[in-house]
């Protein structure tokens, strides 16, 4: 053969040598190719799930901060209006009191009705206050409102004695002659029935007492219910049945009990409005954190 036809045979084995390994390179060309770019891919999923989480992470923090901050708000809301709503009984019920020496009945009964209308505030007010809580202040608050409450019926109790003696004084002048002399005979026996018990050592109510009255007190406690009943119905208020009260050193106690709760109740409005105040100002610092 000569080298022409050599150099064919050797150029076409080259070539047929060639060929397959140009594919098996482009092969592995392809295959780190493919690798690449699903290590590509990989790598741009866990970019794309740490910017996803962290933007949720965000978001979620932020709805905490808010969440914090509104609830923040409506304690400090139901905190204030409780606080405003006990004030508005005391000051209702003092006016109650005040008053009595110099109004009418009837403007005395819409005093009543304006103590009542901030009694039941109050009371929705502490349902409130209980619902958001947390339960220490809750508690407070029902310490709060009962001894609110306590100062209100000692100052009631007081208007009442008032009232009732006023009103029986201006009845022994204005009633008709019958009437007149019943309510006078009425009021006789009262200062009778006071005078018994003044000369008594015993400073509470007689009534409550487990033993029985002295006799010369309880001769005079039934000469008053005797003279009760000997006036005409609707000559006096209906506070008129706290005259017999009076005489048993009424005055005395409900300004004492009014004395005690009074005290106490400054003592749960400061302990409430200290714990309020710590409260709040955690949840403060939570956000702000």
């Amino acid at each position: 053969m000569d080298l022409q036809g050599i150099g064919a045979i050797t150029a076409a084995l080259v070539a047929a040598i060639a060929v397959p390994a140009a594919l098996l390179a482009g092969r592995w060309q392809m295959r780190a190719a493919l690798r690449t770019a699903e290590e590509t891919g990989r790598a741009g999923i866990a970019q794309a799930e740490a910017t996803y989480r962290a933007a949720l992470d965000t978001v979620r923090a932020e709805a905490s901060v808010a969440h914090l901050q509104w609830r923040r708000g409506v304690r400090r809301e139901a905190y204030t209006s409780f606080l405003l709503a006990s004030q508005r009984v005391t000051e209702a019920a003092q006016r109650l009191r005040d008053d009595c020496f110099r109004l009418p009945t009837a403007d005395m009964d819409a005093l009543r009705d304006e103590l009542l209308s901030a009694a039941t505030a109050l009371r929705e007010a502490s349902l409130i206050v209980s619902l958001e809580g947390p339960e220490d202040i809750s508690d407070i608050a029902n310490r709060v409102r009962e001894d609110t409450y306590n100062v209100m019926d000692a100052l009631t109790h007081e208007a009442d004695l008032h009232e009732a003696w006023g009103a029986l004084e201006h009845a022994c002048q204005d009633e008709e002659q019958s009437a007149r002399a019943a309510v006078r005979g009425l009021r006789d026996a009262l200062i009778q029935l006071r005078a018994r018990v003044r000369e008594d050592p015993f400073r509470g109510d007689h009534r409550a007492r487990v033993g029985s009255m002295p006799t010369l007190i309880a001769e005079a406690h039934n000469a008053v219910r005797q003279a009760f009943a000997a006036v005409p119905p609707g000559t006096l208020p209906l506070s008129a049945r706290t005259l017999e009260d009076l005489q048993f050193n009424g005055l005395s106690r409900v300004l004492s009990a009014y004395s005690d709760g009074s005290r106490d109740l400054t003592a749960a409005r400061d302990e409430f409005i200290s714990s309020a105040r710590i409260e709040l100002d955690d949840v403060r610092r939570c956000t702000r954190s």
